[in-house]
């Protein structure tokens, strides 16, 4: 019988080596290995290779590491502080972090914000409004995806009704940056439903401990207020990350697809 340490995550991978030998002296090797526990939606999804975990609010196993939702808002309709970041249709912007954010081993002072719900630290300006599965060769490198589909900013649906934007915010107090999609639609008139979520980078350098990763790297997290996961002939929205080579990453939901261990997109979820 084999058992793993309390503390182990359900669905973490464990590694063994199989060592079979003969009488006659011959020896053989293999290597394998198994998931901790029963995945269900109560535990994380990953790790990928490099080793990053994806935790939501359903994660009741695991009481402190599992993200609480706290929605900030950002838009100034909406009595937020963030900065319009004045992007049109299928549009990207570079800004600037107000501290180096460590992904996936990389330090990065930069990174660009696309309407169609992405940011990526790889600041040469590729652009693909199609979502894809992720990791994956297309969009930008280093990307993060809290939804990415082919959204616009410029859509009106009616006289009262029309896409409020999106922002960016420093919150100093609380040594993060939140980057807001607020009230977008898709871009498809098939349909009205807005979305509005949020993306939030901490500062991996402050010693507050519970912004602290055992491998310096930054805490990535993603909070959704309104969300109808809409799908017009390209496999709904892709939620995931991915690191520079494009060949580590971790996919939350593609294609209407979700990881062991992920919640449905649902207003109230927060990603971490």
């Amino acid at each position: 019988m084999i058992e793993a340490k309390s503390e182990a995550a359900i669905g973490q991978a464990a590694s063994f080596v199989l060592v079979m030998t003969s009488d006659e002296g011959y020896e053989w090797q293999t290597s394998f290995s198994i998931p901790v526990g029963q995945i269900n939606h109560r535990a994380p999804t990953g790790p990928d290779g490099y080793g990053y975990y994806a935790y939501d609010n359903s994660d009741t196993d695991y009481p402190l590491a599992a993200p609480i939702y706290d929605w900030v808002t950002c838009s100034p309709t909406y009595g937020g502080a963030g900065t319009p970041l004045l992007l049109t249709d299928n549009t990207l912007v570079t800004v600037d972090l107000p501290f180096t954010f460590v992904y996936y081993g990389q330090s990065y002072d930069q990174m660009v914000v696309s309407d169609n719900g992405w940011v990526s630290f790889d600041t040469a300006h590729y652009h693909d409004f199609y979502n894809w599965a992720m990791p994956n060769p297309y969009g930008n490198a280093a990307q993060i995806s809290p939804f990415w589909d082919n959204l616009d900013p410029d859509r009106e649906i009616d006289e009262s009704t029309a896409a409020d934007g999106i922002f960016f915010f420093h919150d100093a107090v609380n040594h993060r940056v939140l980057v807001e999609w607020s009230r977008l639609p898709n871009v498809r008139t098939e349909h009205d439903d807005l979305q509005t979520f949020q993306l939030v980078l901490y500062d991996p350098a402050h010693p507050d401990s519970s912004l602290v990763t055992p491998t310096g790297d930054g805490i990535v997290e993603v909070q959704y207020r309104q969300i109808v996961n809409d799908d017009y002939a390209r496999m709904f929205a892709t939620v995931g990350i991915e690191d520079d080579s494009e060949a580590i990453g971790l996919q939350y939901t593609y294609a209407n697809l979700y990881a062991e261990g992920a919640a449905p997109l649902s207003a109230g979820l927060v990603i971490r």
